[in-house]
């Protein structure tokens, strides 16, 4: 928010963290049975938690066995429910605004930032076993490694969905003991913070399109 001029504080803008799925209990409250309205615009910000085909998500196949979703399939029941969620939780002022693809750590993996969100990842999988602690030559190492290996992977041919899908599945949620994504997320802010982000098109990424949406929606009063 503050990197396209939007800084929250500045607005009087409160962000809630609900801690589960159940926005609608909470979307309610700011909806009247009659007039006046609540007048104060209010984002409801989710994710679509469709997972992308990278994942290998399986299906009946009809004879009793398994196979893999198409990435046909995957993409018609992403748009379904993002469709669905819009429905759901549009009504007055609250709208919705749904990651479009799987969480808000994946589809920033798929955005312009993806790069810059590795070296949040990659210092906090280096630091994990000390409590997420380093010293600014730590970090400047960290970050030159994740850069190499980002590169790397570039390299080698992967597409940005098989680039996001290592970032956040297999660096941050697949193994025993997943990287703290609050952390992850502080350690992110920072490395945006210190970042001239005037050539990464934040607001033209589609990626990103939902958050820069939101911001501007909840700063338009």
């Amino acid at each position: 928010a503050k990197k396209i001029g939007k800084n929250l504080s500045d607005y009087g803008v409160s962000i809630v963290n609900v801690g589960s799925v159940a926005f609608l209990r909470y979307s309610t409250i700011f909806l009247r049975k009659v007039e006046p309205h609540f007048t104060v615009p209010v984002a409801v910000i989710t994710d679509v938690d469709v997972k992308p085909f990278e994942s290998k998500v399986q299906v009946d196949n009809g004879s009793g066995g398994k196979r893999d979703k198409t990435a046909a399939e995957v993409e018609t029941e992403r748009v379904s429910l993002i469709s669905t969620k819009n429905t759901k939780y549009d009504e007055e002022k609250v709208k919705s605004f749904i990651a479009p693809y799987w969480t808000l750590e994946y589809t920033i993996a798929l955005s312009c930032l993806s790069k810059l969100f590795y070296q949040a990842v990659y210092i906090c999988k280096k630091t994990k076993s000390r409590d997420y602690v380093y010293s600014m030559s730590d970090k400047t190492t960290y970050i030159t490694e994740s850069n190499i290996e980002y590169d790397g992977w570039n390299s080698s041919g992967k597409t940005e969905e098989e680039i996001a899908f290592i970032i956040y599945n297999d660096t941050m949620i697949k193994e025993s003991n997943p990287l703290s994504k609050a952390v992850v997320a502080q350690v992110f802010g920072q490395i945006l913070n210190e970042t001239d982000l005037s050539t990464y098109n934040i607001e033209t990424d589609d990626k990103l399109k939902y958050l820069v949406d939101a911001i501007n929606y909840v700063t338009s009063n």
